[in-house]
């Protein structure tokens, strides 16, 4: 036997392989320059979207609503008769969509 022992910088299967290459430095990052924004439209051609409508907001209060109003006719003895209360969200959705308000 010889009295050489293997580097210690060294993993057994590792004696004849390269040194792994470092990773380079980071670098700080550079975001890419803002692209050229149109031109603003002018007032004439400028639209003026409407805003929400009565209908508009009545069907985003109608799931709240219609569960509120199941609690109490349910509380109050019609049980039977308040799960007609969640069917409203769903008519007045295809009210407001059948009137053309819907966007």
């Amino acid at each position: 036997m010889t009295d050489q022992q293997p580097d210690p910088g060294t993993y057994e299967g590792e004696e004849g392989t390269p040194p792994a290459q470092t990773p380079p430095p980071p670098v700080r990052y550079q975001p890419d320059p803002p692209a050229q924004l149109p031109a603003p439209l002018s007032d004439a051609s400028a639209v003026a979207k409407p805003g929400p409508t009565t209908l508009d907001r009545l069907a985003a209060v109608a799931g709240p609503l219609s569960f509120v109003l199941f609690m109490v006719c349910g509380f109050l003895g019609g049980w039977a008769w308040s799960w007609l209360f969640f069917l409203l969200p769903g008519l007045l959705y295809t009210w407001n969509r059948g009137t053309g308000h819907q966007r």
